[in-house]
C-alpha cells in the first residue's frame, strides 16, 4: 500500500491539510481547481455565503464530473466495436503477412528458375549460332561440291561425246 502524505493546501483563504496517497503536485492542483471554482462563484455573486459558494462549487464540479463521465462512457461505447475489430484486423494482417511471405518465397523461387532458364536459353542460343555457322560452312561446301560435280559431269559428257565421235570415226575407218 502506498504511503499516505499530508499536504497543506489553501482554498478560499482557508488552509486545509489533505491526507492522500497521490503525489503532492496532484493534490495542490486539485485544490487550485476547487479554489478557482469557488472564486468564480463568489465573483459573480458577492452576497452568497461561503457555505453556499462551497455547495455551488461542489455542484458545478459534480456537474463537470458527470458530463465528463458521460462523454467517457459514450467514447467507450463508440470505441468498443473498433477495438473488437482491431483483433479481427490483426488476425487478417497476420494471414496477409503469411500469404505475402509464401508468395515472396514462391516469387524468389520463380526468379531463380527464370535466371536458370535465361542461362539455358543463352547456352542454347550459342549452340544454335554455332550450328548455323556450321550449316553455313556445310552449305558452302555443298555448293562448291555441286559446282565441282557439274563441272565433272560436263567434262564427262564432253569426253563421252568425244568417245562416241572417235568410235564413229573408227568405225568409219574400218
Amino acid at each position: 500500500m502506498a504511503d499516505k502524505k499530508r499536504v497543506l493546501v489553501k482554498i478560499n483563504d482557508q488552509e486545509f491539510t489533505v491526507v492522500s496517497t497521490e503525489a503532492e503536485e496532484y493534490v495542490v492542483e486539485l485544490a487550485r481547481y476547487v479554489d478557482e471554482n469557488i472564486g468564480e462563484i463568489l465573483a459573480k455573486n458577492t452576497k452568497l455565503s461561503r457555505n453556499m459558494a462551497y455547495i455551488l462549487a461542489a455542484f458545478n464540479i459534480a456537474d463537470n464530473f458527470y458530463k465528463e463521465k458521460e462523454a467517457l462512457e459514450q467514447f467507450r461505447s463508440e470505441s468498443k466495436e473498433p477495438i473488437e475489430n482491431c483483433e479481427k484486423y490483426r488476425a487478417e494482417l497476420l494471414e496477409i503477412n503469411e500469404l505475402y511471405a509464401k508468395l515472396k518465397a514462391d516469387t524468389d523461387g520463380m526468379k531463380d528458375e527464370l535466371i536458370h532458364s535465361k542461362r539455358e536459353v543463352e547456352k542454347l542460343s550459342k549452340k544454335v549460332a554455332e550450328y548455323e555457322q556450321t550449316v553455313s560452312i556445310k552449305s558452302s561446301e555443298v555448293e562448291s561440291s555441286e559446282s565441282r560435280i557439274k563441272e565433272l559431269q560436263d567434262k564427262l559428257f564432253k569426253e563421252q561425246m568425244e568417245k562416241e565421235k572417235l568410235k564413229k570415226e573408227l568405225k568409219e575407218r574400218q
